[in-house]
């Protein structure tokens, strides 16, 4: 994958094809390189983690030494991310001397403006704290657009001048909200020691969010019930960018942590590789871990917590509550991966040797391998759950094929557990189309028992509600919430808030 290792090149373009390569920089499978791009005078610069790090480099025209763009208090910073996508930006030459910028620490994006002549920088404080992917372009020597979030508003498409950088100009929203922003719960970057798996030395991450609503209260002498969220990948990561998803939770009286576990990218080179050889392990012993730590700092209560994720996140879903099934009150798991085999053997090319990587150590026998795929296939271990499980699927998912989660719930329920799968017609590996999200702005009324119309969301509320005969502990209240950008029904049998 670009994140293990890639060689940087650059050659001549004479009559349709490429001549004398040369190569600059890198070494496949330990230094990964990534937007190589050409300043005004011809300088190259480029991003290695080289140092353990995603850091900047620069190459001068018609030189052959590299040399770091050394940026003093930010050796740990990290100036790219995992390319999934070609034609990623996050830095951008402005003039001959000055670079814009963003960098990851800590889960939250900063820009910073950089001056190469002197290797020095400047922060203009502007209030982005999520800036990702193909976000940066120039405008001229002193303007550039950004795509960010902040704290408090959504992504959208700014004007950033540096003349007067607080005068920060919309040019698009990716979303019209009217919402006080006195209801946004903050995220709260943890760090917490590993006190389950193997593998205990160092500290995971996550991002925590406390239940915020300022009109109501919790009862007295009581906790909140939380929700730990794995992210997809699972090379990637969540930053503290506004999310609403998040917010509809917090603002019902939810916590939420978003586990940038193992394995997650913006934490250096080192804290990526530790799910080599370990997913499905090294990634759910760290949300374990996470619960316990929310739990002893008295931020939540233990006996009240749900796992939610998609993709590899649900993936983890699963695994998570077939390995760790006393922690969990109930699990939905958004086209999650049951079985590895079909990932690991028969995947489109991009990622035709992800597995390999994640899965496997270097020289591993075929019989070991083998091993390895049953041993962590959530479909041959379900008998261990004991929470109750919702699974959302898509019908023409070439990744996850549907039968996978039809499988896996056949097996909890013939092992005495309970579990639902929805299907969506005609949905690949993600929910798009537009009836999916119709009834987004129907998600305050998400409650159990409201009409939505016959629409698919109903559909969710009604394969949801049937669980609520069905959860494996004793009951209060069972909430049942729609999220509706990420079309979900999470049900978790506790006690909310008093929200209406």
């Amino acid at each position: 994958m670009p994140w293990t290792g890639t060689t940087l090149y650059f050659a001549t373009w004479e009559r349709n094809k490429v001549v004398a390569p040369v190569a600059v920089e890198g070494n496949p499978g330990v230094e990964s390189i990534s937007q190589p791009r050409w300043g005004m005078d011809g300088t190259l610069f480029f991003v290695s983690d080289r140092s353990g790090y995603w850091q900047l480099y620069r190459m001068d025209r018609g030189g052959i030494e590299v040399k770091a763009i050394k940026l003093k208090g930010l050796e740990d910073a990290e100036f790219s991310g995992p390319h999934w996508q070609l034609g990623g930006c996050t830095y951008v030459p402005l003039n001959v001397d000055t670079l814009v910028a963003t960098y990851t620490r800590e889960a939250a994006n900063r820009i910073i403006v950089i001056d190469l002549k002197t290797n020095s920088y400047i922060d203009p404080r502007l209030p982005f704290n999520n800036v990702q992917g193909n976000a940066i372009r120039r405008v001229s020597n002193t303007r550039s657009v950004i795509i960010a979030s902040t704290p408090t508003a959504p992504k959208a498409l700014y004007l950033v001048d540096l003349t007067s950088p607080s005068a920060l100009k919309i040019l698009a929203k990716s979303a019209n909200i009217s919402l006080s922003s006195t209801l946004f719960s903050q995220a709260e970057h943890v760090s917490f020691p590993r006190v389950y798996g193997e593998e205990k030395d160092g500290l995971s991450h996550a991002l925590y969010l406390p239940p915020l609503n300022p009109n109501y209260s919790a009862p007295p002498n009581t906790l909140p019930p939380l929700l730990i969220d794995l992210h997809g990948g699972p090379t990637s990561h969540v930053s503290p960018g506004l999310s609403l998803n998040t917010q509809f939770h917090t603002s019902r009286g939810y916590a939420v942590a978003h586990v940038n576990y193992s394995g997650s990218s913006g934490y250096g080179r080192a804290y990526r590789d530790r799910l080599n050889a370990n997913w499905g392990i090294a990634d759910i012993a760290d949300a374990a871990s996470c619960v316990a730590y929310l739990a002893a700092t008295s931020r939540i209560d233990p006996s009240r917590v749900g796992i939610v994720g998609g993709s590899a996140g649900g993936y983890g879903v699963l695994q998570a509550l077939c390995v760790y099934p006393k922690i969990w009150a109930g699990g939905v798991s958004h086209y999650g991966i049951s079985g590895l085999k079909a990932p690991a053997s028969d995947t489109h090319k991009f990622q035709s040797h992800y597995c390999d990587r994640l899965l496997f150590t270097e020289g591993m026998s075929a019989e070991d391998r083998e091993k390895v795929l049953r041993d962590r296939s959530p479909c041959f271990h379900a008998d261990r759950i004991t929470a109750a499980v919702l699974l959302l699927q898509g019908t023409e998912d070439k990744v996850v094929p549907p039968d996978q989660a039809s499988e896996m719930a056949r097996v909890i329920e013939e092992n005495g557990g309970e579990a639902r799968v929805v299907l969506f017609p005609g949905e690949g590996h993600g929910f798009s189309t537009e009836r999916e999200h119709g009834q987004s702005g129907e998600g305050g009324r998400g409650m159990a028992g409201e009409d939505f119309g016959g629409s698919v969301d109903g559909v969710l509320v009604q394969a949801a509600d049937k669980l609520l005969k069905l959860c494996p502990r004793p009951l209060t209240v069972v909430s049942l919430f729609f999220l509706p950008a990420t079309l979900s029904i999470f049900f978790l049998c506790f006690r909310p808030l008093h929200l209406p």
